[in-house]
């Protein structure tokens, strides 16, 4: 059974307060068991910067999950599982500590991704941004890509 977390935020969506929204869709065994859909706490100064906020949040409610599941289930501990974003910059971020020279302004807290990912505790991949699962609860979806995306997470809609 595999665990996969999709993480994506909107840069700037909220009109009032330009902040991004994070979106975070843990699915295990082919089912969405968790999710999240909030306004960042900062205004993100760039989409690299939103991405990376929303994938420290995924990075979080992975680790916990992963924690339940390996008091649940007794193999489960030695699966890695994966964190998908849909963000070059990010996933660069993430992955390169030496990448950082234009992006010293954010928070070490939201370094907490790369944290997990160099100790292993997570993988981090790239999903085309048709296949990411979080833009359910990030912007407004185009009712055709919806239905798919609602089928990836194990809800489907009646005919």
């Amino acid at each position: 059974m595999n665990h996969l977390v999709f993480s994506d935020a909107d840069f700037a969506g909220d009109k009032a307060t330009r902040r991004s929204t994070t979106g975070i869709i843990d699915v295990f065994a082919e089912g969405a068991v968790s999710w999240t859909s909030q306004l960042q706490k900062m205004t993100a100064l760039s989409t690299t910067e939103a991405k990376t906020i929303a994938a420290s949040e995924g990075a979080k409610a992975l680790v916990w999950l992963k924690r339940l599941l390996s008091e649940l289930l007794s193999d489960f501990a030695r699966r890695t599982p994966v964190l998908y974003i849909d963000n070059a910059s990010a996933i660069k971020l993430t992955k390169n500590p030496e990448y950082h020279k234009r992006l010293k302004h954010n928070e070490v807290r939201h370094f907490y991704v790369r944290e997990r990912y160099l100790n292993d505790d997570l993988g981090i991949e790239h999903v085309d941004g048709r296949k990411q699962l979080a833009d359910l609860l990030t912007k407004p979806t185009e009712c055709g890509q919806f239905e798919v995306l609602c089928h990836e997470i194990g809800i489907t809609s009646e005919k």
